[in-house]
């Protein structure tokens, strides 16, 4: 009996050293230089049309496919929204979650919101999905909308 209570003293003190590696570290939401991260575009000074579905990439890209960008290693990700110049009434920003199911990806809505005004927004996504994308839909379009969304992807 007494040998079993050392043995659980040791595994107790060994498990107290060992529990701030264990907790991992913490991360602040955003943007940051001081973790490993990798940027993304996704739009880069966008002049979005109108189209009667989202469009995923500069080209108008519908397809399932379109405008994915692999984040699987990233637990850390942020998109950001930048919208320079409205000319049109809105924008509506679709972000997506995929996973690749046999030859496609099955995308889930992760976050959506229409945008009236100009301004810039940082996004963070607490999704787990291997895949992100963006998708744009514009309202009564006229010439000259500038749209840039990017995103921060860590580890």
């Amino acid at each position: 009996m007494k040998r079993l209570s050392v043995i659980l003293a040791i595994l107790a003190m060994a498990l107290s050293l060992a529990m701030p590696a264990l907790a991992g570290t913490a991360y602040p939401l955003g943007k940051d230089d001081s973790y490993p991260h990798t940027d993304y575009t996704f739009y880069d000074a966008f002049d979005a049309t109108v189209t009667a579905n989202y469009v995923y990439d500069e080209d108008g890209g519908v397809a399932n496919g379109s405008g994915k960008f692999r984040v699987a290693f990233y637990p850390r990700k942020t998109i950001t929204v930048n919208l320079e110049t409205l000319e049109s009434t809105s924008i509506a920003v679709k972000i997506e979650g995929g996973e690749k199911k046999g030859t496609s990806i099955q995308w889930t809505i992760i976050f959506m919101k229409t945008y009236s005004a100009t301004g810039s927004e940082d996004i963070p996504i607490y999704s787990t999905k291997r895949f992100l994308r963006v998708g744009l839909i514009v309202v009564s379009d006229v010439a000259g909308d500038s749209i840039t969304i990017g995103g921060s992807f860590g580890r």
